[in-house]
């Protein structure tokens, strides 16, 4: 779910009116002061928003709240739902809403019953809420009335039928439209083609559905074309239709907006215009088998797989096989390492089938897999290092898999490439799998294969070129010193996969894998001198192993989102009696600021390290549905709205300092620093 998409409901109706000087002035106009009975006549909120500020639309985007009519009509009368205008966009980066500022009419069509009773007067009563932004969001809310008369002959009220008559003009038109919604991965695209309107020069498409598309992603036109980017949470059940409005000006300079509503059809993306929309360009079939092979070539210089890869190219020079035997060999690495490629791809398309959102290294997703690798590579490490020389039924499997002789260490050895292969990416890969992913499983499969033949393409030639072979340095002690220098690469990746275990596992995590490093070294080391008791270790380690992979609970790092809790003036007093700092951050889904905030200084990595470092408890006040304890804390501080942020220095009863509405990592950075020292005057 694309990170800053959190509208959720919020309920006006038993909340009170909390701004003493509103930001937004209200009435109810009518089109009648008289209305006969069947009659539908138009009324209309009208809103006076105070300049800078604005409400919204009745999608509003990444943020903020519709306004609402809550009528308490006669019985058998009927109010429409709102007639909402043309919005405009209100980009708040990285945020984009939906709204209006300056004056605005809603118009709502009323319709009088047929049995209504003439000579009575009738009133029109609604309680108007929204929510009304700028720095701070305030939800508002006013009761409007409007009296009318009902007769045989309806009255036109003259003051307000022009005024409204316009509004209703302006309301967007229906139009014919074909609307497309193109999957891809790793993300989508809305073509929005209408029909009867000429050449478009600007489009500009406001989706009523919400989660529909990436509000703040640019919309790119091609010809009367409008692509679209689709949100991240676009739900897994596809919408059947589309619907919104689209701002247009042709080529000829005419300017308007239409309704547009069409049945949505679901299609693959060509490989050409529809990829081309991603940063990856466009990808051909072709181009993207040349790409999956030259980085699979690649990967055979990555640290992951070269020491396997040399180790292997050695051998032929120890075995000064012949090369009937050779070109065997290179086509049984090959057969290992197609087979542990399309193995894997398989399992990609399995997954991909069950709605998962998934690429290359999506293993590493998963504490287990992170663990059980960072393992493997310490025990190649050490294989690299010469630790597992003796003889023995029970000594390393993976030694003895890769540097036997024949057809089946050959195997095995292309199979622990493509392993140990996938917490790396190559040149060119991206872009190849990137492909591969949009495309049927046959074409899917086809592109791993392709980045098989480059990951067995250097061996393979070794194998079935002789003159390459005889190229190789002739056997010496430089081969036993290279074989170890190998072993530092694979200390190395296993370094770096003990530090993504750490950031999912936490200190669990890092505690067994440490332990369970050094019982396997000490195995290694016990089986030179005490093979018996070496095996006994073995089966210690292996039972230890598989308890710690499947017991170890996946947790979230300080680099991934801040411990927070819920605010509460004894959750404050408590932090502040143990002496611990405090920063409460009162905020609601629907503020915009709020989000920015979170997104690009709450959430960022620095400043989330520094308040922990820092002992730092941060509260939250959710304010998003009402609540009067939160109310009664913003009114303490001078706030009818959100954000508010306090900052407590440890100290019980002080006064907290208020930081400014607008965060930057840079200004918390700041304040966390001085938690120590005094607080200056302000």
């Amino acid at each position: 779910m694309r990170w800053f998409v959190v509208l959720l409901s919020f309920f006006f109706a038993s909340m009170p009116a909390v701004a003493q000087d509103p930001k937004v002035n209200v009435e109810l106009l009518s089109s009648r002061t008289t209305a006969a009975p069947g009659e539908t006549f138009t009324v209309a909120l009208r809103q006076d928003i105070t300049p800078g500020w604005h409400t919204y639309w009745r999608n509003p985007g990444d943020s903020g709240e519709e306004t609402k009519l809550h009528w308490q009509l006669p019985e058998g009368w009927i109010a429409s739902d709102i007639l909402w205008p043309a919005p405009t966009a209100h980009p708040i980066p990285p945020l984009v809403n939906y709204g209006y500022d300056g004056t605005l009419i809603l118009p709502v069509r009323i319709t009088v019953p047929e049995n209504a009773v003439t000579g009575t007067p009738v009133v029109l009563k609604a309680r108007a809420t929204w929510l009304v932004c700028n720095d701070i969001c305030i939800p508002e809310s006013a009761e409007v009335i409007y009296t009318v008369n009902i007769e045989q002959d309806s009255i036109t009220d003259d003051a307000s039928a022009s005024l409204l008559a316009d509004a209703v003009a302006a309301l967007p038109k229906k139009a014919d439209a074909v609307l497309s919604l193109v999957l891809m991965r790793p993300k989508a695209e809305l073509d929005v083609s209408v029909l009867g309107l000429g050449a478009l020069r600007e489009a500009y498409f406001f989706p009523e559905d919400g989660a529909l598309l990436d509000h703040a992603a640019p919309q790119v036109l091609r010809g009367n074309t409008l692509q679209l980017k689709t949100s991240d949470s676009l739900p897994v059940a596809l919408p059947t239709t589309a619907a919104g409005l689209l701002r247009y000006v042709t080529e000829s300079g005419t300017r308007g907006v239409v309704q547009v509503s069409s049945a949505v059809t679901v299609s693959a993306p060509s490989t050409g215009d529809a990829f081309a929309a991603d940063t990856s360009g466009s990808v051909s079939i072709e181009t993207a088998l040349l790409f999956a092979l030259l980085g699979g070539i690649i990967l055979n210089l990555m640290p992951c797989v070269f020491p396997i890869l040399s180790l292997k190219a050695l051998s032929l020079v120890q075995k000064n096989a012949n090369v009937k035997k050779a070109r065997a060999e290179g086509v049984w690495f090959l057969a290992g390492v197609q087979a542990s490629m399309l193995a894997l791809a398989g399992l990609l398309l399995v997954l991909k089938a069950g709605g998962a959102a998934i690429g290359w290294g999506f293993q590493l997703q998963y504490l287990p897999f992170v663990m059980a690798m960072t393992l493997l590579f310490v025990a190649l490490a050490l294989n690299l290092l010469g630790f597992f020389e003796i003889t023995g039924r029970f000594q390393n499997i993976g030694d003895e898999l890769t540097r036997k002789h024949g057809g089946t260490g050959a195997f095995f050895t292309g199979a622990l490439a493509v392993l140990v292969a996938t917490p790396c990416t190559a040149p060119f890969m991206g872009a190849a799998l990137g492909f591969a992913f949009t495309q049927p499983a046959a074409v899917t499969l086809l592109v791993f294969a392709a980045l098989g033949l480059g990951l067995a393409a250097p061996f393979l030639l070794l194998c079935w070129v002789p003159a390459l072979a005889r190229r190789l340095p002739k056997p010496g002690v430089w081969m036993q010193r290279f074989r170890e220098f190998l072993a530092f690469p694979m200390l190395a990746a296993a370094v770096w996969l003990f530090w993504v275990a750490t950031l999912q596992g936490g200190a669990d995590a890092a505690a067994w894998l440490l332990g369970l490093i050094v019982l396997l070294s000490f195995k290694v080391w016990l089986a030179r001198v005490w093979p018996k008791a070496g095996i006994a270790l073995l089966v210690l380690f292996i039972l230890g192993a598989g308890y710690a992979l499947f017991t170890v609970t996946p947790t979230r790092s300080v680099s991934s989102e801040l411990s927070k809790g819920s605010w509460s003036s004894a959750a404050v007093d408590a932090a502040l009696a143990e002496g611990r700092p405090v920063l409460v951050d009162f905020t609601a889904a629907w503020c915009i600021t709020c989000l920015v905030n979170e997104r690009t200084t709450l959430s960022d990595d620095a400043v989330k390290a520094a308040l922990t470092e820092a002992g730092v408890v941060v509260l939250v006040a959710d304010w998003t549905n009402q609540d009067a304890l939160i109310t009664a804390e913003l009114a303490k501080y001078g706030r009818v709205g959100v954000p508010l942020y306090l900052l407590y220095r440890g100290v019980p009863g002080e006064t907290p300092e208020v930081l400014p509405q607008i965060l930057s990592p840079s200004l918390m950075l700041d304040k966390i620093t001085t938690l120590g020292k005094p607080q200056a005057a302000h």
